[in-house]
């Protein structure tokens, strides 16, 4: 897991910590001024309700950190078919075939049951090591 850090913190965790950039961007201000629950009080509430779930189990965490997940790859999947479709229409070659948007959903949804199933599995052989040391 450790070898997987610099990646992880490469393209998923440190993207993410990039988007505080835009909170000090003079240029976007007028931009976050309009829309104040879009860049201050979703986030807020994302973070509090965080603090607020911190008591749970591990299996609440696990789940929670899987949709979390889920939602990145969707988002993640999103923003590279916005750029490949930005590039298309750039270059000229007009708009992407709507069936290009539905197999980038479908595959989203087969990585996440794929992650949830694993997941499952996880939870099993972690619950039979436990109860067998008790």
């Amino acid at each position: 897991m450790a070898a997987l850090m610099p990646i992880i913190m490469l393209t998923g965790n440190g993207h993410v910590g990039a988007t505080a950039f835009f909170y000090f961007d003079h240029d976007l201000l007028p931009l976050v001024r309009q829309n104040r629950q879009g860049f201050l009080l979703y986030p807020a509430l994302a973070a509090g309700g965080c603090l607020a779930l911190s008591p749970l189990s591990a299996n609440a965490w696990t789940i929670l950190l899987i949709g979390y997940f889920a939602w990145q790859l969707y988002h993640y999947s999103r923003q590279n078919y916005g750029l490949v479709a930005f590039a298309a229409q750039s270059c000229g070659a007009g708009k992407l075939p709507a069936e290009i948007n539905s197999m980038l959903d479908l595959g989203v949804a087969a990585a996440i049951v794929r992650t949830v199933s694993v997941s499952a599995l996880t939870f099993q052989i972690s619950a039979y090591f436990s109860s067998s040391r008790a």
